[in-house]
């Protein structure tokens, strides 16, 4: 029973960390997100912050009222004492002409006495009296919006209370020994750096908000956990977020570039190595790419994970089959040797050219690439001439490797997918959305094709690490026209 009840608490503890750790990373991601989203909207953010200055500047300066305090200092004195000590007395006097002086001064009676000699309906003030204890001190001060008006009210006041104060404390005298004059500077003045700087205040924490709810609403991935949440598909391998040196004067994000940084040809080996291991478990030869959207880097994958198995031996054709914006070539750079055909893959399957005359060679790389698009590809893809090339090409080649057009934008990856032994899917990270990945990878699972695995590419470690690298970005821009609402996203 000691030993049952030790297992349930060991166990009770593990699961308590393990919530602990999830909440960690959840914060973590959370607050990455945030400095993402600092550095995605930082024009945004920076009007944010200067419209609420701007706002909040203008707002107190239309509201703001001067206040102007008049006031005066005297020493309270008994005409009579009676033969009590009189410095004694005066302070008794002054101790119970402090308690009573506000009601003195607030009454209706002192209001009427004051209204009448500013001729007008109303007291324009406030009136306060204060008492320096132990002493025969008293201060009487008078607030106003005018600095004449709470001159004047102090006035009244200092020359009609004895008519009032008589009938409460007896026939004493006020000395004055120190008086304020007509104040010349509103109490409350108006500081322009501080409003503004309280302004600027408000507008961070408003864009600090903002990023919280940009944060909090994304619903994209972040790292390979993310990925395996979602998805019943092995990760195989993720690709850093990847610079080229300055000094490089070769644009192409290939590993055969010195200009590529080491942890990117680092990721495309082990990519390699799984990817070979997870096609020889499942007999896979001819295998599809493809991501969510465009913009998430599978041409650039695909190119790199083709040259690298041609570098281990293997016989590799790499096709471009994005009809619509074929990149194979662009990525590939100067170095794809040209051929003598005047057409690529499009030509061949309008039937101006043959298989034979499509290959290029890019070092030991066989490519099939494209030069011309076109908007309407399903009858091209479901014709003989595709299904042959890529049949063909599973006979003469150990791998078939085609690239294709993002699945959840337009279906020309399905279609390709019935030619295939399987497909590998690219997710960028935290760039497309939760739903897009879902909708992408359900259309390829209507197939019955096997999944090789996933890859998480551009992954950029963040302020509190969630991710795995931390290097400057390198991509290839294009702007397609047939990706529908997608036409403005750029692949890499």
């Amino acid at each position: 029973m000691a030993m049952d009840t030790m297992d349930v608490e060991r166990e009770t503890m593990t699961q308590v960390s393990r919530t602990s750790e999830e909440d960690k990373i959840d914060i973590s991601g959370t607050i990455d997100d945030m400095f993402k989203g600092l550095r995605r909207f930082w024009a945004l953010n920076i009007v944010i912050v200067i419209a609420c200055t701007g706002l909040y500047y203008l707002m107190q300066r239309m509201t703001w009222k001067p206040v102007y305090k008049a006031y005066s200092t005297f020493t309270v004195s008994a005409k009579n004492t009676m033969g009590y000590n009189a410095g004694t007395y005066n302070n008794q006097v002054a101790s119970q002409l402090g308690n009573v002086f506000p009601y003195i001064l607030n009454s209706d009676a002192m209001k009427q006495i004051v209204s009448s000699d500013l001729g007008v309906t109303s007291v324009p003030g406030d009136i306060q009296a204060t008492v320096l204890e132990d002493t025969n001190l008293i201060t009487i001060s008078v607030t106003s919006s005018s600095k004449y008006d709470a001159y004047n009210i102090l006035q009244s006041v200092l020359t009609n209370y004895p008519r009032l104060s008589e009938y409460v404390i007896g026939d004493v005298s006020l000395d004055p020994v120190d008086e304020s004059g007509t104040p010349q500077s509103p109490m409350n003045p108006f500081s322009k750096q501080k409003t503004l700087a309280q302004g600027a205040v408000i507008g961070i924490l408003a864009v600090i908000l903002f990023l919280l709810i940009y944060a909090l609403t994304r619903h994209t991935i972040r790292n390979e956990e993310d990925l395996k949440e979602i998805l019943n598909v092995p990760v195989l391998s993720d690709a850093p977020h990847v610079r080229l040196k300055r000094q490089s004067h070769e644009n192409t994000m290939m590993i055969d570039n010195r200009a590529v940084s080491s942890e990117f040809v680092e990721a495309i080996r082990t990519l390699r190595s799984r990817f070979e291991t997870a096609c020889q478990e499942k007999q896979a030869k001819k295998i599809l790419i493809t991501s969510s959207i465009p913009g998430e880097g599978k041409t650039t994958i695909i190119c790199n994970l083709a040259y690298a198995l041609t570098r281990r031996g293997f016989k590799v054709l790499l096709i471009d089959g994005d009809l619509r914006n074929p990149s194979v070539a662009l990525t590939l750079g100067r170095k794809l040797k040209q051929n003598d055909a005047k057409g690529g893959l499009l030509a061949y399957l309008k039937g101006d050219i043959e298989a034979y005359d499509l290959i290029r060679r890019y070092h030991k790389l066989d490519v099939i690439a494209g030069n011309d698009s076109v908007d309407d590809t399903v009858e091209l893809l479901n014709s003989s001439r595709m299904k042959t090339l890529i049949e063909q090409g599973g006979k003469a080649y150990d791998y078939v490797l085609i690239d294709t057009p993002p699945s959840a934008v337009v279906s020309d990856a399905a279609i390709l997918l019935q030619y295939t032994d399987g497909y590998l899917y690219v997710v960028r990270q935290d760039y497309a959305r939760t739903s897009q990945i879902l909708e992408g990878i359900d259309l390829l699972s209507d197939s019955r094709v096997p999944a090789i695995g996933c890859i998480v590419n551009d992954v950029e470690q963040g302020v509190t690490g969630y991710g795995s690298y931390n290097n400057s970005y390198y991509s290839y821009g294009y702007k397609s026209r047939h990706y529908s609402s997608y036409d403005s996203q750029t692949e890499n």
